[in-house]
């Protein structure tokens, strides 16, 4: 009996320790496609940031034509209205 439980007892150890290594296999897999993910995802972040980057450059360039310069939009449309065209609508103030 006492061989019989020491043996048991060795079993359960080699169990526990086939345990634990499945188990940081497990976690070293699981680490390595959470790491892979996050890359993809800070990627993804930059991309983002170069497109809002380029929005805006493209979004000013836009407004600089509504809005200055010779011969801009807004200068050039309010010069048609105060030649008399009808238009049922008015410039805000702050842009003319």
């Amino acid at each position: 009996p006492s061989t019989l439980l020491a043996t048991l007892r060795t079993v359960a150890n080699i169990w526990r320790n086939e345990q634990q290594n499945q188990n940081a296999l497990a976690i070293a897999e699981a680490g390595s496609k959470l790491y892979d993910k996050f890359v993809g995802f800070v990627e993804s972040m930059d991309g983002i940031n170069k497109a809002l980057g380029q929005a805006q450059s493209q979004f000013q360039t836009a407004y600089g034509r509504l809005v200055s310069g010779r011969g801009n939009l807004i200068s050039s449309t309010e010069k048609l209205r105060k030649l008399g065209i009808k238009a049922g609508k008015q410039l805000q103030r702050d842009l003319v």
